[in-house]
């Protein structure tokens, strides 16, 4: 059984579930230095089970709305190319890879040159408020 924070009498299985947590635990150098000292086992399942950039970039962009046109999606293709581009602090060709497949779900889909533009336009800091790279 797990006895830290609100896993506290949780089950392994239970805190292997929870995506956000493991997230969380990975970014946490000490607690993971010491699980890997001991409880091999359960560091090496925590690593093994939290979610990669690309899955966490892939649910991103599975759960952004689709952009429509006349319904504001011009705007919304570019929040999606500033997360990537901004937020996440993709190449522009890793972002393009991605705002491809969100493109799918547009109506109309977006020509290859659009996307592109989009894409170059997201990484230019005067659209940011944030540091480039808060999504890490």
């Amino acid at each position: 059984m797990i006895t830290f924070g609100k896993y506290r009498g949780r089950s392994i299985a239970e805190l292997l579930a929870d995506k956000t947590y493991l997230r969380w635990l990975n970014d946490q150098p000490r607690l993971m230095a010491w699980l890997r000292q001991r409880h091999k086992e359960l560091h090496d399942k925590i690593k093994a089970a939290a979610p990669t950039l690309d899955d966490r970039i892939q649910t991103y962009i599975d759960t952004a709305p689709p952009a429509v046109s006349g319904q504001g999606g011009s705007h919304q293709t570019f929040s999606v190319a500033c997360v990537l581009a901004w937020g996440f602090d993709l190449s522009e060709t890793e972002a393009l890879r991605y705002l491809r497949i969100y493109n799918q779900r547009c109506q109309p889909a977006w020509t290859d040159k659009e996307l592109k533009q989009k894409i170059k336009s997201a990484g230019k800091s005067e659209y940011h408020d944030k540091p480039r790279g808060y999504l890490l």
